[in-house]
């Protein structure tokens, strides 16, 4: 599977920034502000990592990793009940599967972290500005869609290389196998 590109980016984050809004409305009559701040807070960070997840060329790994992430993140909203450290671990498991799946070495994990604080400084200098939700993730969602750029060695993700190698190694494995078996034939 290919890379998400900058394009697919921009449509998540409209149809992320427009679904936080709709589902923020919708929780109006059901919770307190606070609490309606953390339930945006893992529905959207859950939302994101989701896609990240199926759109990952890296097929080992991401049920746990989804797993990993899901019960962090209600453990988190469940033991600290404010917004800071649910948003912490939201933006950890967003770094951490970008890492995973996306970036080879060690300066794209880097540039990825510096793009998850920029992101989030965005989104809440858009929410401070304009008072809007969906403004405020819009914004930061757009800054996310940006770590496709960040540059990778030989174009291909950790994942596939190891792939690439790893089959070649298989098959001379094989060849030699085949060889030491027509020699005692």
């Amino acid at each position: 599977m290919n890379r998400p590109s900058f394009g697919e980016g921009v449509a998540v984050a409209l149809l992320g920034a427009l679904s936080t809004s709709v589902i923020h409305y919708a929780l109006i009559p059901l919770a307190p502000p606070q609490e309606r701040l953390v339930w945006l807070c893992l529905l959207l960070g859950l939302g994101y990592g989701l896609y990240l997840l199926a759109r990952s060329p890296t097929p080992a790994g991401r049920i746990g990793l989804l797993l990993a992430w899901v019960l962090a993140a209600l453990f988190s909203a469940t033991l600290f009940p404010s917004l800071w450290p649910l948003l912490l671990v939201q933006l950890g498991f967003i770094w951490l599967t970008r890492v995973w799946c996306f970036h080879r070495t060690p300066v794209a994990a880097l540039l990825d972290a510096s793009l998850l604080v920029f992101g989030t400084i965005a989104g809440f200098w858009a929410l401070a500005h304009s008072a809007s939700l969906l403004l405020a993730v819009w914004t930061w969602l757009l800054t996310q869609a940006l770590f496709v750029l960040i540059p990778q060695p030989g174009g291909k993700t950790r994942r596939e290389a190891d792939g690439k190698e790893g089959f070649a190694a298989a098959e001379r494995a094989a060849e030699r196998a085949l060889q030491r078996l027509a020699a005692r034939g």
